[in-house]
């Protein structure tokens, strides 16, 4: 460099002009003209700050981005948003600690983001709001890592569950995830339990009518009550006593415990499909579970119906099974009921009033040919499969006793009906005759057609007083 070359650089330098000094000049050339433009420190200052400034909103964005109310700028998550908020994960957890995969990267969380912006942005998002939790980070370190090791558990519901086998094995040939019972359809709340999901894969296929037997079997889930149950009437049932005797069965009381089959209409495919080949795959069963389950967490409920399940009792008198026969068993519900005709008093049966239900006692199956009047006709030893030995003679007992009551009866109807034609119609004792005889012939009708036997107590208790006021009517001089 030439000696004045050199003195021009200085003095450059002096002027603060470092970046000329160093590199040379920087200009523009306009019109055959060189127009120089003087980079000073004061440059370099600027642009650190805007730098500086810059990283310093891409870290502020990084960590806002990653918030919860960030999230609902573009996400149709409103519901979800306010639930999470009243949650016990509003606490632990942001959207990405469980939306996003924790073996992706940050970055490549960064950019599906910006890519779900940019999709936003041009309206080219697809319509189902549909978010994903892998199982992987609900067993994440500090969360739920240890649930599989609790073993047994009684849920808040008090049902018994085990997380290991419905997990780790494969249950009724499907592969479930956390999100299968844990999902976001409770109104209110987030990350709940669903028990709908559990109604579905422990109750489809096995509501078969008088018999229903879930996957399992009802203890499985829920055991009887330890203590003497309170009942509507005052008094008390322990299950204690009947529930451990063989062919004892819970629907012998809790009838009509499932209702609804749980099966996925086909209508359902276009909430999600307006593609010909996926609506194909309808029946392709294990495909269809395989990629909605097991790799797209797609809860149950959004393809089947629910079924419905309470562990509750029928009142006393058996509607279930008229609901099926129409009102060819409304004598036999009244009796059972004891509803007995033209007395406001109710005395329902003994086991009416512990809501044991008809098919407790009627457990003969109909074979394929019987057309007869003995379909589901209780067998001789009924009274002992709840009552214990001893009591297979008590059935036969009562219904002689009926027979021979109302026997009878009709025998003393017989007379005073041949009394009742002797006399006037404008003799006193005419009208009260009739009157009498009337309410006989309404009591044996209703005690042969709703068989006396449901209520024994009842039916024994009217029949006496019928036979000792028809024994009064027929000693009394006309």
């Amino acid at each position: 460099m030439a000696e004045d070359e050199k003195d021009s650089c200085e003095e450059k330098k002096e002027k603060g002009s470092f970046f000329n000094a160093c590199f040379g000049p920087v200009g523009i050339k306009t019109e055959g003209k060189w127009y120089n433009i003087r980079i000073t420190g004061r440059f370099f200052i600027i642009t650190g700050v805007m730098f500086f400034l810059f990283f310093a909103f891409m870290i502020f964005m990084f960590n806002y981005s990653t918030r919860p109310e960030f999230c609902t700028t573009c996400h149709i998550m409103d519901p979800y948003y306010k639930a999470w908020k009243t949650s016990t994960h509003q606490k632990v957890a942001t959207c990405v600690d469980c939306h996003y995969p924790k073996n992706m990267g940050v970055l490549p969380q960064k950019m599906r983001a910006m890519s779900q912006l940019v999709q936003y942005v041009t309206r080219t998002y697809r319509p189902r709001p549909q978010a994903e939790v892998p199982d992987q980070n609900c067993l994440q370190p500090g969360c739920h890592e240890t649930r599989l090791l609790q073993g047994k558990i009684v849920t808040k519901n008090g049902i018994n569950f085990d997380h290991t086998p419905h997990l780790t094995q494969v249950r009724r040939g499907k592969q479930l995830q956390c999100t299968s019972c844990h999902s976001q359809i409770v109104i209110g709340s987030h990350i709940e339990v669903t028990y709908s999901t559990c109604y579905l894969c422990h109750f489809k296929g096995f509501n078969l009518s008088r018999n229903e037997m879930p996957l399992g079997g009802c203890a499985s889930c829920h055991a009887a009550p330890s203590k003497p149950v309170a009942l509507s009437d005052g008094g008390t049932f322990n299950h204690a006593d009947y529930v451990q005797r063989p062919g004892v069965k819970c629907v012998d009381c809790h009838l009509d415990a499932i209702s609804g089959d749980g099966i996925a209409p086909k209508e359902r495919c276009y909430d999600c499909h307006n593609v010909p080949e996926r609506i194909e795959q309808y029946a392709n069963v294990d495909f269809v579970h395989k990629n909605h389950v097991a790799e797209h967490k797609v809860p149950c409920s959004g393809c089947h119906l629910a079924i419905e399940h309470k562990v509750g009792v029928a009142k006393p008198t058996p509607g279930s099974c008229a609901q099926c026969h129409n009102t060819k068993h409304d004598a036999a519900a009244k009796m059972y009921a004891g509803q007995w005709p033209d007395d406001s008093k109710v005395q329902p049966a003994a086991m009416a009033s512990v809501h044991v239900q008809c098919i407790a006692c009627h457990v003969n199956m109909p074979g394929p040919d019987s057309t007869g009047p003995d379909h589901f006709a209780p067998p001789a030893d009924a009274c002992n499969r709840c009552h214990g030995e001893g009591f297979a003679d008590m059935l036969a007992q009562w219904n002689s006793d009926i027979d021979k009551s109302v026997g009878k009866i009709e025998k003393k109807i017989a007379a005073l009906e041949a009394v009742l034609k002797t006399l006037p119609e404008k003799d006193p004792g005419h009208d009260k005759i009739e009157t009498l005889l009337q309410d006989a012939r309404r009591s044996v009708s209703f005690t042969k057609i709703g068989m006396g036997v449901h209520n024994y107590d009842l039916a024994s208790e009217h029949l006496t007083h019928l036979n000792k006021t028809l024994d009064e009517a027929m000693s009394t001089p006309q």
